[in-house]
């Protein structure tokens, strides 16, 4: 139970971490944000986006990884089936995270999860 509490608690202090990095940083991320109809956003729109992301469990993308590799100061590489592995804040300084991004697994529409090197066993 500890380790889960625990890792909630880590995610909701990188979380607020990411949303502040966003709000600081709205003028980086703004035209690349649209609307369902594609319009772009507006600053009132990346605001209530920002909340939804505090608020709410929708998935985060590109923007979302790019922003947080700059939180962590960790390059983040991105691992795709159908594509080229992507590293994102390469000019970042601690070590890489490496995450999978699933376009359409599992019902789940795209997303990605978070992955560790294979630890090889040392039973015999």
């Amino acid at each position: 139970m500890y380790n889960l509490v625990k890792t909630f608690t880590v995610f909701a202090v990188i979380l607020i971490k990411l949303i502040s990095f966003f709000l600081d940083n709205a003028d980086d991320f703004l035209p690349f944000l649209t609307t369902e109809s594609g319009d772009p956003f507006t600053p009132s729109d990346f605001d209530k986006y920002c909340k939804d992301l505090e608020e709410t469990t929708i998935w985060g993308g590109h923007l979302e990884i790019k922003a947080l590799s700059h939180v962590l100061n960790q390059p983040i590489v991105v691992v795709q089936s159908d594509g080229p592995v992507l590293t994102v804040g390469e000019g970042c300084h601690g070590d890489p995270v490496t995450v999978v991004y699933h376009r359409h697994a599992f019902g789940l529409g795209e997303h990605y999860n978070s992955v560790e090197l294979l630890q090889e066993s040392t039973d015999s």
